[in-house]
């Protein structure tokens, strides 16, 4: 008797350790994949600074319902960009646009700044321009000689349109940024690579500009997103695209911001003539740092171009605070360097936040190629 009970506390015993063991490994996995997530988000939030909203009660000016693209979810697909060229330079991924017919070109205006004299002798004021055009990285190392007025209103950053690639689109996070009604986070179609698709089509289907767009992705490995190192993976491959097209000399890094989740939608969308459309922010990375008050160049990120770009990102800004007031948050300068370096025309764009739609951020393809056409090639 004794002995069938003592089988029966075995068994049940057994049968509660199966259990517990089956439990244990799924909690386990549980936290290590959540742990996963939780870090990748602590190290993004400590890499990529949060922004506040620095724009207010502003009143938009009326603008031309053709300005903003009518994006349609049903139309992505991978052969969404025209495909010129197979196993170019050993990268499959690159698709260079064709001109098309379609002609939006009746709708862009010449391009001028409106600046009197009075808003130039107040923009010479270093403090003044800092605050009226940039925020920045407590951490970010800037001196008098970066924010120079007359540098960037007298920059030649004109680009005479040619039947060669102009224009190189790429995406440091091609895997990692998508939207908050993205359908998955697999297709990079669903997130900035898509975005960046829309830019390349318009700005080549409406301006006759010639557009490379890298959809590469170097923060994902062995399926798993890994943000950090990023910037350093993919940089070979820029390098050996511009290499093999020094044809181009506008280069655009072209992510979606992160913000905290608690944050409000509204403070990064502005509605443009009924059009909800994602704000835009430039980034310049300054590749120094402050220390104490001490400004140290970091020499291991060096950027020979850092007054052309910020003269860039000025004028891109300018254009919209002109063209579409409102639309574009402030330049962003940290003490880093992205990929900058490699042309004297190169930005880090940022379009909307990951709690921005997929309609706003396509949306915004729109001003931004008609800025970008305006304040480069319009000129010629």
């Amino acid at each position: 008797m004794r002995e069938n009970h003592y089988r029966k506390f075995k068994k049940r015993n057994s049968k509660k350790i199966k259990i517990f063991f089956v439990m244990s490994v799924l909690v386990i996995i549980f936290l290590v994949d959540n742990s996963r997530v939780s870090l990748a988000r602590i190290l993004f939030y400590q890499t990529m600074p949060r922004y506040t909203n620095f724009f207010e009660n502003y009143n938009l000016i009326g603008i031309e319902n053709q300005i903003i693209s009518n994006f349609d979810i049903n139309q992505i697909s991978e052969d969404f960009i025209i495909n010129r060229y197979q196993n170019i330079i050993g990268i499959n991924d690159i698709s260079i646009l064709d001109n098309v017919t379609e002609d939006f070109t009746s709708y862009v205006s010449s391009f001028d700044l409106h600046f009197s004299y009075e808003d130039i002798e107040d923009l010479r004021n270093v403090n003044i321009l800092l605050n009226r055009f940039f925020s920045m990285d407590s951490r970010t190392g800037i001196v008098d000689k970066y924010l120079d007025i007359d540098y960037f209103l007298t920059s030649n950053l004109q680009i005479e349109i040619t039947n060669e690639p102009q224009v190189l689109i790429f995406h440091t996070h091609a895997a990692s940024e998508f939207f908050i009604d993205s359908p998955n986070n697999i297709n990079l179609d669903y997130g900035i690579v898509g975005v960046g698709s829309t830019l390349s089509y318009i700005l080549t289907n409406t301006y006759g500009i010639n557009v490379l767009h890298y959809r590469g992705v170097y923060d994902r490995i062995d399926g798993v997103v890994v943000r950090s190192g990023a910037y350093e993976r993919i940089e070979p491959s820029i390098r050996n695209i511009l290499e093999n097209y020094p044809s181009i000399q506008l280069v655009l890094d072209l992510h979606r911001d992160g913000v905290p989740e608690s944050s409000n939608p509204d403070l990064f969308r502005r509605n443009i003539n009924g059009h909800e459309t994602a704000m835009i922010m430039f980034v310049n990375g300054l590749s120094s740092i402050n220390e104490n008050g001490n400004i140290r160049n970091l020499s291991n990120i060096p950027n020979n171009y850092v007054r052309t770009n910020l003269a860039l990102s000025f004028n891109l800004q300018m254009a919209f605070s002109n063209r579409f007031p409102g639309l574009t948050r402030r330049i962003y300068l940290t003490p880093f360097r992205y990929i900058n370096h490699l042309r004297p025309l190169s930005s880090l764009v940022e379009v909307g936040t990951q709690i921005s739609t997929m309609q706003e951020a396509h949306n915004a393809m729109q001003p931004l190629a008609y800025i970008i056409y305006s304040v480069v090639f319009a000129n010629n």
